[in-house]
């Protein structure tokens, strides 16, 4: 079975592939689980916006937090789906 650290390591590799434009905005970790030990499912999050330059509540209520949700098989680490996250 994948130890979480490589599951993280294959899910980046993978967004960099499937959503480049994603992976771009350097997504942090924010939720993950082994789901009957079968499946890793690692929850992404990145703002668009520059979270940097946040002077304002305008510019805070203006970045947008997209989520993506990358399920890789916990035995081989093969890609299962990356998905939008259910809201």
């Amino acid at each position: 079975m994948l130890e979480p650290k490589d599951a993280v390591g294959k899910a980046r590799t993978y967004l960099g592939e499937v959503l480049p434009d994603f992976a771009e905005l350097d997504p942090k970790v924010d939720e993950m689980k082994l789901v009957n030990d079968k499946c890793w499912k690692i929850t992404f999050y990145a703002y668009l916006g520059d979270e940097a330059k946040s002077e304002t509540l305008a510019d805070i209520l203006r970045r947008r937090r997209i989520e993506k949700v990358v399920s890789i098989d916990s035995g081989d680490g093969s890609l299962i789906s990356v998905e939008n996250f259910p809201f």
